[in-house]
């Protein structure tokens, strides 16, 4: 059986090794997921570039840790080859819209950037992945519930920032073996009952 990751956890699916990269049959950490995401980020419509005001996720790491519902940025969790490319540069949305309580036949005309979701996780309790699809009706439902999305982007912003710092020399020295009881308050994560998911994993 494969070793159980961090990641895996809290996304709450089994853990294993992924098809695309056969050979890569160990635990990593986040801080150790560095593969190129620019080519990903553009095929999702998302914003790519070097600079990280303008850049949607600025490390694979960072894109897996948000998709997993994990904002606060802990480079030290553990993840298996399944979880990071299902999570990461393999992961692909759903052709429906995927905002909480959408109704109706409308489309996706837009992407949920990772501030949106960071903004619908705070607001709904509900994780809905960046790069999944929104419809006209369901941004105009978002605009209201989040007014002010520069206040995710900053907060999003500022938990990278200080996370990396603190956390960086840590990476090289600690490692983590705690189980799903101990996952709710492991490095000041939020809380993670009572919560639903948009999971693309599922399917």
């Amino acid at each position: 059986m494969f070793p159980r990751c961090n990641v895996g956890i809290f996304v709450k699916t089994q853990c294993g090794t992924s098809s695309h990269y056969q050979n890569e049959l160990s635990l990593v950490k986040l801080f150790d997921c560095n593969r190129d995401i620019s080519g990903h980020l553009h095929s999702l419509r998302l914003p790519t570039g070097q600079n990280q005001t303008k850049c949607d996720t600025q490390t694979e790491g960072q894109l897996i840790s948000r998709r997993a519902g994990v904002f606060d940025y802990n480079r030290n969790l553990s993840i298996c080859p399944k979880h990071r490319y299902d999570l990461g540069i393999y992961w692909r949305p759903r052709t429906t819209c995927q905002f909480p309580g959408h109704v109706g036949k409308g489309k996706p005309v837009r992407t949920v950037t990772s501030p949106m979701s960071y903004g619908i996780w705070c607001t709904q309790t509900q994780l809905v992945h960046a790069g999944s699809g929104i419809c006209r009706k369901c941004i105009d439902v978002f605009k209201e519930v989040v007014p002010d999305i520069t206040v995710y982007q900053t907060g999003l912003n500022s938990i990278t920032d200080s996370n990396d710092s603190e956390k960086e020399e840590a990476a090289e020295e600690r490692s983590f073996n705690f189980t799903s009881d101990s996952s709710d308050n492991f490095y000041n994560l939020r809380q993670r009952t009572n919560v639903s998911y948009h999971n693309e994993l599922d399917e």
